[in-house]
């Protein structure tokens, strides 16, 4: 078998649209469209749709494909898949475990072993969110974290526990040059935060979490 050369690219998957980029694209203008950038050369606007179902403006996850070994790749969800399409291994492992078999996304688990196994649904009692990064304060916080160091851009610690020269590592920045502040606003109708309220246009709202998802 035969090894790449240096002026060899992918032909299988989608490359960024940026010219002269050949990393995979996973963004695009709108949710449900086809990936078009990679996240250093995306728009401000654009969303995540990589692993997302085939059939267009569709924003589903994609979790079903052909069983053949040469084309085991996910293409479609489950409101759209074919005929002979089935849940592909690669993608069982990261379904929700419960018995009676489930095609939720899982969030749920033991905190020690950081495990993700169910889902909001089937999570049993003692499991925990671990989506969310808890404040790793030694005295012990059930806060999330947000602030870390710049070097590693790791969330270890909450607003209140955060050590001296840490920032928020987690949140969306505002756009203007030099300012580590959170981005709030922005333009509603869009839904995406730009600028905090010092840098914020005129024309700008306020732009909540939940109004943004």
């Amino acid at each position: 078998m035969a090894h790449k050369g240096q002026d060899h690219v992918c032909v299988v998957q989608r490359l960024c649209a940026e010219q002269g980029c050949t990393r995979r694209a996973a963004y695009a203008n709108k949710s449900g469209a086809r990936p078009s950038y990679c996240a250093d050369h995306r728009p401000a606007s654009s969303v995540h749709v990589q692993n997302q179902c085939e059939e267009e403006m569709c924003a589903n996850k994609a979790l079903y494909g052909c069983p053949l070994r040469s084309q085991a790749r996910s293409r479609r969800c489950a409101v759209h898949k074919r005929e002979g399409d089935v849940i592909l291994k690669a993608q069982i492992a990261r379904l929700c475990q419960h018995p009676e078999g489930c095609t939720a996304q899982p969030s749920y688990g033991v905190r020690l072993s950081n495990a993700r196994l169910f889902c909001a649904k089937h999570k049993l009692p003692h499991h925990v969110n671990l989506c969310v990064t808890i404040c790793q304060h030694p005295g012990g916080c059930s806060k999330m974290s947000s602030y870390g160091n710049l070097r590693d851009m790791l969330a270890r610690y909450c607003a209140e526990h955060r050590m001296v020269g840490q920032v928020d590592v987690k949140n969306k920045k505002c756009r203007e040059d030099g300012c580590r502040r959170q981005a709030s606003f922005g333009c509603r109708a869009e839904g995406v935060r730009l600028a905090c309220r010092f840098h914020k246009e005129p024309h700008h709202m306020h732009i909540s979490r939940q109004a943004k998802r």
